[in-house]
């Protein structure tokens, strides 16, 4: 079956030859789909000695693209945090990327981009700063917020080989031989180190605090330069000296710099309340002002102004620019991206959006023996991988998850106080019935029989019976995770423990209230899976327990007769995003967060399945049919015993499906 929206020639071509473009391992998807949330990083695929047109990005939704000539991307998710910084080793085909919560997680990353394999990862205890690879690639710099934070890996392995003791840095670039390194820090320093012994060479003062620091420079004036913003003022500062060569007035400006041969030098943009302006200050402007004995009392002359553009709609605002060979990038908070050329123009320019958005975001499926459900922004449909064209079964008042249940589907949306709603699907057009009003934000909400179970702001549990259409608060406490009830009424409550005497999983009784200790051993528990039609006499789930001084995640089933607790799969790591989900015979699980195992409950066999472009979120499993919802809102297709991807599914604007 494939279902084909009206495309453009240009993609369709690319689609149609990616299986020949990329490797047979791949399972990157082409197009150019925007990025899901904010552009945070541009970065050129060109080094001083060799120019180029392609370039990636990164964004918050953890996904780096790599744009070709023609104008396509091919989108792979690397992470399921934001990806902040992003670097290419000249050498090889590695990608360097780092990703984080912006709070606690701080993690670098090695990909090979050919083979989509991760090489190593590294957890760091403060925010990173800047990430560049050597100019030939064997030594990949990491600079922490941290004071002496600044760490020199082995590129290949991943391996410190030294840790420096200097002040934090924001940029950094090598000499071509690999002998020198040149840094800026924005306490108010340029720094030159031996690589060679790792001592200091050189230390100028310069501009404090100066943002987008970038180090430029091309042919004869190779690295000379260090730029900077700070204070809507653009400087221009000397790297061999310190000395600032000049300042320029711009409103929002971002800088941005090729490192083909030929760059010619420092570029920005700068904003009029109305348009915008892109300016170019040259590598011999710069150097004349250098050797002129006046230059530092005159101001500098205006830069020339390559040409003026139009703004982006809405409210929309640029996030990030960079500039490869001859073309300018701009990425949005919206996750668009626009390009342009760097030739003079007269005219106002109208600016060039490289994506679009194609396809609308599926938030959430279910399924019944047969057909799957699937919740958009705006509605539900209804459609299954061998009935093809999805059918649209009612409107959706802006909820994010969903239950089926028997003729109706129940709507709700975790991490709010919204009402939890019934929407009728043998008649659509009719508004969805208020259930019941959350007095908390709803953390789960699960389906056992006819009742509802729902966790309330990780502090109360209560049943929902859709039958007598009343709501009971069953259990209160403090950390809740999730909630099951099992088919003799029995109540499961996983949480963190909060104590040496506490524990993650307790029984409760619903209709007295008693509560009683289960014993397992783990800080925490969640993601509980239990089906009364399927071995009801067990349940499943995930503990976080320490072992050895480290966290250690494991895939857990429960044996409700014996009270005992049987290790199915486990990572040598904390993994708090991890889930299981039950379907047919199988219990699903995404541990280790970028691919899914399925686990015949029977005889405990596990298959990996080949994982798609973007990382699983959910799934959901029939006797015949496995659908996987990505982070994308795209849907991936197996059959349940064969890890092999049947096809993508991206359900496009005007409600259809178009496939991979």
């Amino acid at each position: 079956m494939k279902v084909t929206p009206r495309i453009s020639q240009k993609l369709l071509a690319s689609w149609l030859g990616l299986a020949a473009m990329m490797p047979l391992s791949a399972q990157a998807h082409r197009s150019s789909q925007a990025h899901e949330e904010r552009v945070t990083a541009l970065l050129p695929l060109e080094s001083s000695s060799i120019g180029g047109d392609d370039f990636f990005s990164a964004g918050g939704d953890g996904f780096l693209v790599k744009w070709n000539t023609d104008g396509t991307g091919d989108h792979y998710q690397l992470s399921d945090l934001e990806i902040r910084l992003v670097a290419k080793n000249p050498g090889n085909d590695d990608v360097a990327i780092y990703e984080t919560d912006g709070v606690s997680v701080h993690r670098v990353s090695v990909w090979n981009w050919k083979s989509f394999t991760r090489k190593y990862a590294k957890r760091f205890t403060d925010s990173v700063t800047a990430l560049s690879y050597s100019e030939k690639g064997t030594s990949l710099f990491v600079c922490t917020s941290a004071v002496n934070g600044l760490y020199v890996l082995n590129a290949q392995s991943g391996s410190v080989a030294k840790r420096l003791n200097t002040s934090v840095v924001s940029a950094m670039r090598t000499a071509s031989s690999e002998k020198s390194v040149l840094m800026y820090s924005p306490g108010g320093s340029i720094l030159y180190y031996s690589m060679k012994t790792w001592q200091q060479l050189h230390k100028f003062a310069t501009e404090a605090a100066l943002g987008q620091s970038l180090i430029f420079g091309s042919g004869e004036y190779k690295n000379r330069f260090l730029a900077g913003v700070k204070d809507n003022t653009v400087y221009v500062v000397d790297a061999t000296s310190g000395k600032t060569v000049a300042q320029y007035a711009a409103s929002s400006p971002f800088i941005f710099s090729s490192r083909a041969p030929d760059e010619k030098g420092l570029y920005y943009t700068t904003f009029d309340g109305r348009n915008y302006e892109l300016r170019l200050v040259t590598n011999e402007e710069l150097y004349e002002r250098l050797n002129s004995q006046s230059a530092s009392l005159e101001a500098p002359q205006a830069p020339a102004v390559v040409k003026r553009f139009t703004g982006i709609p809405g409210s929309d605002s640029f996030t990030a620019a960079a500039k490869n060979n001859r073309t300018v990038m701009l990425g949005t908070a919206s996750g668009n991206i626009y390009t342009m050329t760097d030739v003079p123009e007269s005219e106002l320019h109208g600016l060039l959006s490289l994506t679009e958005k194609m396809y609308d975001r599926i938030f959430d499926i279910n399924c019944d023996s047969s057909d799957f459900y699937f919740l958009t922004q705006t509605a539900l449909f209804r459609s299954s991988y061998d009935k093809g064209s999805p059918e649209m079964l009612g409107t959706n008042p802006a909820h994010k998850n969903l239950i089926r249940y028997k003729d109706s589907a129940i709507l709700w949306t975790r991490g709010t106080k919204k009402a939890v709603q019934e929407l009728s699907l043998s008649n659509g057009n009719e508004a969805p019935a208020t259930l019941f009003t959350p007095k908390n934000t709803v953390q789960r909400l699960s389906l056992f029989g006819s009742k509802l179970v729902c966790v309330q702001g990780n502090t109360s549990v209560g049943i929902y019976d859709l039958e007598t259409r009343t709501y009971s608060d069953v259990y209160s406490g403090t950390s809740v995770q999730d909630a099951i009830l099992t088919e003799n009424t029995e109540l499961y409550v996983a949480k963190t423990d909060m104590s040496d005497t506490d524990t993650p999983l307790l029984c409760v009784n619903p209709a007295t209230g008693e509560t009683v200790p289960v014993s397992m051993g783990g800080n925490v528990v969640f993601s509980l899976s239990y089906e009364s039609r399927h071995k009801g006499d067990s349940f499943y789930g995930i503990v976080i327990t320490p072992q050895g001084g480290n966290q250690v995640t494991k895939v857990f089933s429960f044996s409700i007769k014996e009270r005992k607790a049987t290790t199915l799969l486990q990572i040598a790591y904390e993994d708090p995003t991890a889930f299981t989900v039950l379907g047919g015979r199988y219990l699903f699980t995404n541990l280790g967060q970028t691919q899914v195992y399925a686990i015949n409950t029977s005889t405990l066999r596990s298959v990996k399945y080949n994982r798609s472009a973007s990382i699983p979120q959910k799934i959901q499993s029939t006797e015949t049919r496995t659908a996987i919802l990505n982070r994308d809102g795209s849907l991936s297709w197996y059959s349940p015993e064969n890890p092999s991807l049947l096809a993508d599914w991206y359900l496009t604007m005007d409600g259809r499906w178009f496939t991979f």
